[in-house]
């Protein structure tokens, strides 16, 4: 569909500058729409990264990655 198509688009653009988005406390009529536009990818495979029970656990994700890609830049520039 065109908004999943638009929603998509707004994703990437926003990785394309460094942001991730992240979904959480998502209504199951919202997480079928984005599962049959294969939001997550193939088989969902990219789900357990994306989607949050609760917003708590997403910015604990958030901050976790962070870290890492942070670790992961300092280790790159010694």
């Amino acid at each position: 569909s065109t908004g999943m198509a638009t929603f998509k688009g707004l994703v990437k653009e926003y990785k394309e500058i460094g942001v991730n988005v992240l979904l959480a406390s998502c209504n199951t009529l919202v997480l079928d729409v984005l599962q049959k536009g294969q939001f997550f990818g193939k088989h969902n495979k990219d789900m357990s990264s994306l989607l949050f029970y609760t917003v708590h656990a997403a910015v604990l994700y958030a901050n976790r990655m962070s870290t890492i890609e942070e670790s992961r830049s300092e280790n790159s520039t010694v």
